[in-house]
């Protein structure tokens, strides 16, 4: 079959989904508006790039223009399925030129993440309209947790255009298995417990607050060390800046450690080194890193979100807080390092949890299962 997606770059979540349809024999054409950043694409995607023109500096005809573009390129390739990851349709009213070819394309699938589904219909009257229209002209459309199925059921959905799809986990890769000695030596962490923020500098994942309960921590646990990631996707350089003056400030840059992006296949071994995860997003979907972390053995203090709540039973097999208040979040930290069985105890449900119900095998052929399904609908109701 042919495969066109279109999704944000860079992006660990779409280079997975660009990598599933290549190993499930598809050919791959990835759609961009505007320039590229980073070339590290898997190797047989094919990528297309559309570029706004604006005729004598005319306002708006970028976006006519684009939509004229997106047309034809739809015609001429003719994928099997077009696959969009997120619901572009919620910025302005001027994009609406171009997104209209997108969403009268069939068959068209949408993959919705989590703030398509739970922040931006909230935004505006208009924003709503705009996200049901999209949700609304998909054959399918896939989201990551029953909350957020839910909320585009709300949205106009029919129950049966909606299907739970999870980015899968790789449990061979991320597995509590991991050579870390030489990391921790390398990172100069020394003998003392680790607590790791995987998620992107943005003030949707709190790490103000958690840069902000730092010191309570190490009043109690001076040997505690904190690991903080810098991402190439949905990074905010001037929020990064705010936490590393909070570090300062505080007198607690010694004990605080931000790693640069790294690659996918080396995650496994920061999470396995950590004993303590701390995701404490506002809001968001099913996070695929909470996931990862789990499956490589690290106790996760997450937020209080109805998808996290589906498989994270607080106090059993995890955290959940009800606020990002820093001294909630020193507290449940504290709390863990301080509880070796439970610690333990959670270690073992996790990761029978992600064998069993986020195997990336399993979501491979779920997938292609919906491709082919959703391509056979398409092709009896043109008969």
């Amino acid at each position: 079959m042919r495969i066109c997606m279109m999704a944000p770059w860079p992006s660990v979540h779409t280079d997975f989904w660009l990598k599933a349809a290549e190993d499930l024999g598809h050919e791959v054409h990835f759609l961009r508006i505007g320039a590229l950043q980073g070339d590290s694409f898997p190797p047989g995607v094919q990528v297309h790039l559309l570029e706004p023109r604006r005729p004598m500096g005319l306002r708006y005809t970028g976006q006519i223009s684009l939509g004229i573009q997106l047309h034809r390129f739809l015609q001429r390739t003719r994928p099997d399925v077009l696959h969009i990851h997120t619901v572009f349709g919620y910025r302005r009213w001027m994009e609406l030129p171009w997104l209209w070819p997108l969403y009268h394309y069939h068959p068209l699938v949408i993959t919705a993440w989590g703030g398509d589904l739970m922040v931006s219909p909230k935004a505006s009257k208009f924003t709503r309209l705009l996200i049901q229209f999209a949700l609304r002209s998909a054959d399918m459309v896939l989201a990551a947790s029953t909350p957020m199925l839910d909320a585009a059921h709300d949205l106009g959905v029919p129950r049966n255009r909606l299907h739970e799809m999870q980015f899968g986990i790789d449990t061979n890769l991320f597995s509590p298995i991991q050579e870390t000695d030489l990391l921790r030596s390398d990172l100069n962490l020394g003998l003392g417990p680790v607590v790791y923020s995987p998620r992107a500098f943005t003030p949707t994942y709190n790490q103000l607050a958690i840069a902000e309960a730092i010191p309570k921590v190490l009043q109690a646990i001076p040997e505690c060390r904190f690991l903080f990631q810098r991402r190439s996707d949905f990074h905010r350089p001037d929020y990064e800046s705010q936490v590393q003056q909070i570090l300062a400030r505080s007198g607690v840059n010694h004990a605080a450690r931000i790693l640069n992006p790294m690659k996918y296949a080396d995650m496994p071994r920061y999470y396995a080194l950590s004993d303590v995860i701390v995701s404490v997003a506002s809001h968001e979907g099913m996070p695929r890193s909470v996931l990862e972390a789990m499956a490589c053995g690290a106790f996760p203090i997450v937020g209080d979100l109805p998808a996290l709540r589906e498989w994270i039973t607080d106090r059993e097999n995890g955290l959940i807080l009800n606020s990002v208040e820093p001294t909630q979040i020193a507290d449940a930290i504290l709390n863990v390092l301080s509880d070796k069985t439970l610690t333990q105890k959670a270690a073992k449900i996790n990761r029978g949890i992600i064998e069993e119900h986020f195997s990336g095998s399993y979501w491979l052929h779920k997938l292609d299962e919906l491709y082919k399904e959703v391509a056979r609908e398409k092709r009896e109701s043109r008969a």
